[in-house]
């Protein structure tokens, strides 16, 4: 790239797609006009077809179908793979993102394109996401576990490293939200693929600690910021938040797992953890009826947790 040329000329945007074409659609619309090198679409064997055609104004869309299901990971691997362009803007497919985001965004990419570059990320139904966090390890992963603890926030917040306050500008942090992020294709070969282990949640975070321990910077950009339309009604019924809350579960115990830190002293603690969640689980769901609160886990959801395998060992993804 020529030091007069636009970023955004060079940057291929890769989507993880699984149904929700209306969402994609939604996406493809906020980022026409931008001036994009291509917008590169992995549709992750979802049953059901995509719509005839898709548009995104002049941006080049090239459309990948996976021959199977393979999870964000995989997904996220295999558009990096076909993408042409020397940066890669990471988007969830259930985002909306602004034409001066995007821009920011690549524009300050391209000044530090050794590092993992995000923004602040709001959420369509609740909190936005903290992005701030520390890396997960054995002892926070307990305490997030221990729901009861958020009857006394203050002390929650301070026991899983959250409690500072938010910043304003751009910030080093741990490791940044996989549902927006920008980084140099460089760069990514250097870290590696993601880790296909995981179906959904905690490859962001494994795959930045791979970067951190090689000095790789990830830099949250607090001014800039996305909408996500996190779990598409997933959490208006019980059996979709225990899905989602077992899911998650068993991405974190992948990771104790690979760091062999999910024995049996890791089991007994979360047992007895889910012993003493269960009088907060069973107020939850009787406040839940008066719709006060949102559904929480089931206290059967939380005693299977201690007992969920973590995802089996795949061979290395290769770089491809």
């Amino acid at each position: 790239m020529n030091a007069n040329d636009d970023p955004l000329s060079t940057t291929s945007v890769v989507v993880p797609v699984y149904g929700n074409w209306g969402y994609v659609q939604a996406l493809l619309s906020d980022l026409a006009g931008l001036g994009l090198s291509e917008i590169v679409l992995i549709d992750d064997a979802h049953p059901d077809p995509p719509p005839p055609s898709f548009s995104a104004g002049e941006t080049p869309i090239r459309y990948y179908r996976r021959d199977r299901n393979g999870g964000f990971a995989a997904a996220v691997n295999t558009g990096v793979r076909l993408a042409a362009g020397d940066f890669v803007l990471l988007l969830n497919a259930d985002l909306r993102i602004t034409h001066d985001v995007a821009r920011q965004l690549v524009h300050r990419l391209a000044k530090r394109p050794d590092a993992i570059h995000g923004t602040k990320v709001v959420s369509s139904d609740g909190p936005a996401v903290n992005q701030c966090r520390p890396f997960p390890t054995r002892r926070g992963m307990l305490i997030e576990f221990c729901t009861v603890l958020r009857l006394v926030p203050k002390l929650d917040r301070r026991l899983r490293g959250v409690a500072g306050p938010e910043p304003t500008t751009t910030t080093k942090v741990a490791w940044l939200s996989g549902a927006c992020l920008a980084f140099a294709r460089s760069t990514f070969d250097r870290i590696g693929p993601l880790e296909e282990r995981f179906v959904m949640y905690v490859e962001d975070a494994e795959w930045q600690m791979r970067a951190n321990g090689l000095g790789i910077d990830s830099l949250y950009h607090a001014d800039l910021a996305v909408q996500h339309d996190t779990g598409h009604g997933a959490f208006d019924s019980q059996a979709g938040v225990d899905r989602w809350f077992l899911a998650g579960w068993q991405a974190n115990l992948t990771l104790l797992e690979m760091q062999d830190k999910a024995g049996l002293t890791t089991r007994a603690l979360l047992l007895a953890i889910a012993v003493v969640n269960i009088p907060f689980a069973i107020a939850r769901r009787m406040a839940a009826t008066t719709g006060r609160v949102p559904l929480g886990p089931t206290p059967q959801t939380y005693l299977r947790i201690p007992f969920q395998p973590p995802h089996p060992a795949l061979p290395a993804p290769s770089r491809r």
